[in-house]
């Protein structure tokens, strides 16, 4: 075959196969949508043309007067014209990262484009945890809709146990319209809660999702209330300046009251020391706590500490109970 001709196919080849990625690239941006497609459908069509998944197609931004371009898996997340979930594509998030590893979609280690940042610094797994300002219904419905695609890419082991600490996503779910979110991430890994930054939740709502989950693991340290922070303050102590001490005690004693409290009022066996004697070393902001749990049950705590020997201070002078 004479090499013009050579040359001439092989040119009319790859511009007729560039038309076909960029068909399937722009399918995947603009028209992915889970009432009208299935998860086989979209699977078959990026096996036979992966290089769509690489795709970058401009959208335009209502943050922004220039189009920007974006991955696939990207857009399949978030509507950057509207800067909210794209609900019609979110489902198919898991099957675009997982076709996107047998790909290299992004740069290396982003697991197939899942963790690659965007123009504004944030990437597909980060968006899928974050707040939305939308109203209690939709934030409901955006909360439900999220878990499930986060669950799937768990199942996947595209979302990992360690991405919840080193990604710091508590703070990014600890709010009532992320609240399931953040109750799944604590679920799965209880001691992130401990690395919570004190100024990311004591805002109100914020505050009450992070102490009822804090109770429910960690009832004998009263819920992480006298976790102190690097000023030497506790969560109680902060809440108290932050949100004013009537606010701050209405929230405590709310998630106080929604939760089983015989697991608070009960002496730590490991400790050798009861949760309210932890309130009772701490400042006078304390003492709510403290007069809170001896009022619901002080017959069994005093009867309780009577069988002991009595009570003493340590070298470093915190309250413990010698049996």
């Amino acid at each position: 075959m004479p090499e013009e001709i050579r040359d001439s196919i092989k040119q009319r080849v790859e511009d007729f196969w560039e038309g076909i990625t960029g068909d399937a690239g722009n399918f995947l941006h603009f028209e992915l949508n889970d009432n009208k497609h299935t998860q086989d459908e979209v699977k078959k069509m990026v096996q036979r043309i992966p290089e769509s998944l690489s795709y970058e197609a401009d959208h335009d931004r209502i943050d922004s007067d220039e189009p920007t371009a974006f991955l696939p898996i990207q857009a399949a997340v978030w509507d950057y014209g509207n800067l909210q979930y794209n609900f019609e594509a979110i489902s198919f998030i898991p099957l675009l990262a997982e076709e996107g590893v047998k790909t290299h979609v992004g740069e290396e280690g982003t697991r197939g484009g899942l963790l690659q940042e965007d123009v504004q610094g944030e990437h597909a797994l980060e968006i899928l945890l974050l707040y939305s300002d939308d109203d209690d219904d939709m934030a409901e419905h955006a909360d439900l809709v999220c878990l499930d695609v986060i669950k799937r890419l768990r199942q996947m082991d595209l979302f990992k146990k360690e991405d919840i600490k080193k990604h710091s996503f508590l703070p990014r779910t600890c709010h009532i319209a992320t609240q399931k979110r953040f109750e799944y991430l604590v679920d799965w890994n209880p001691s992130a809660l401990k690395t919570l930054l004190l100024p990311e939740i004591i805002t109100g709502s914020c505050f009450e999702v992070a102490l009822e989950a804090g109770l429910k693991y960690f009832p004998k340290e009263l819920g992480l209330l006298c976790k102190k922070n690097s000023d030497g303050e506790t969560v109680m102590e902060d809440t108290y300046h932050s949100l004013g001490e009537n606010e701050a005690w209405h929230a405590i004693k709310y998630c106080l009251d929604r939760i089983d409290i015989e697991k608070v009022l009960g002496r730590d066996s490991d400790a050798n020391i009861y949760p309210f004697m932890l309130a009772s070393e701490g400042p006078s902001v304390h003492l709510d706590v403290m007069y809170y749990l001896l009022r619901k049950d002080p017959s069994r705590v005093i009867n309780d500490a009577r069988c002991m020997e009595g009570s003493f201070h340590d070298d470093d002078g915190a309250m413990t109970m010698k049996e």
